[in-house]
């Protein structure tokens, strides 16, 4: 059997420090050999080492607990059952090592994987607005558009602006622009059901765009929008006049 350490796990999924010393309370057990068949992964209480059930009335099984670390990063534990063969030392020093660098390969492999999705994810975001920008409208968005349709669903594309944004930035200036587009993406944020998606399509313009069930009522969502724009607005140190939420198209 290989044993992985919580700590171990977590450092994976969670980007936590691994554990130097000890072992934790929970053990995964990603790989068990039994009578040359392979077992599902488990995770065991770790008092318990050995995650096999033993046969009732067996003799004096002999087994190895080999540790599993890296410069000091505590990986987990391998177990060896009645097999002598691996108490070569030469054998046993090569496996473990074999192991370890395996261990530790996919770890790192696994960390490149999750940074490279959460990379992605950050691509889709428009800085200024905090909602999908156009390359997330194209990513995900009209994907999940497209099932709700294939699926035979009703769906909702909302096309929002700002009205009056060209009297906002030269009475204001850019910078109360933008504070503008905040508060407005923000109300749009705030009211969005779950599994919608708010994009900001370009300049003053958003997008939103959902699966609508057949008690949801859009004009409803629409007025808590603009109240929503209203408590924001309120809460600026400047009030700007022009900001409010102007729907140009439902469908």
């Amino acid at each position: 059997c290989i044993c992985l350490d919580d700590s171990f796990v977590d450092s994976i999924y969670k980007n936590t420090p691994g554990r130097c010393i000890g072992y934790g309370d929970r053990t995964k057990v990603i790989y068990t050999l039994k009578d040359n068949k392979s077992l599902p992964i488990q995770t065991i209480d770790t008092s318990y080492i050995f995650p096999v059930l033993e046969n009732p009335g067996e003799e004096s099984p002999l087994y190895l607990v080999v540790p599993l670390h890296d410069k000091g990063f505590n990986i987990g534990y391998a177990v060896f059952k009645n097999f002598l063969d691996i108490l070569d030392m030469h054998l046993l020093e090569d496996w473990i090592k074999h192991v370890t660098k395996c261990m530790i390969r996919t770890r790192l492999y696994i960390r490149m994987e999750i940074m490279n999705q959460k990379l992605q994810e950050i691509s889709y975001i428009d800085e200024l607005s905090g909602l999908l920008n156009r390359k997330g409208y194209e990513h995900k968005a009209i994907p999940h558009l497209e099932k709700i349709r294939s699926e035979g669903k009703s769906g909702v594309m909302m096309v929002v602006d700002i009205n009056k944004m060209k009297d906002i930035n030269d009475k204001y200036g850019h910078l109360q622009g933008d504070m503008a587009i905040r508060i407005v993406s923000k109300a749009i944020e705030s009211v969005l059901p779950k599994d919608w998606y708010g994009v900001r399509y370009g300049g003053d313009e958003f997008v939103v765009i959902g699966y609508r069930p057949d008690k949801y009522d859009i004009s409803q969502a629409l007025e808590q929008a603009k109240e929503a724009e209203k408590r924001y607005k309120e809460g600026t140190a400047r009030p700007l006049e022009g900001v409010t939420v102007g729907v140009k198209n439902d469908c």
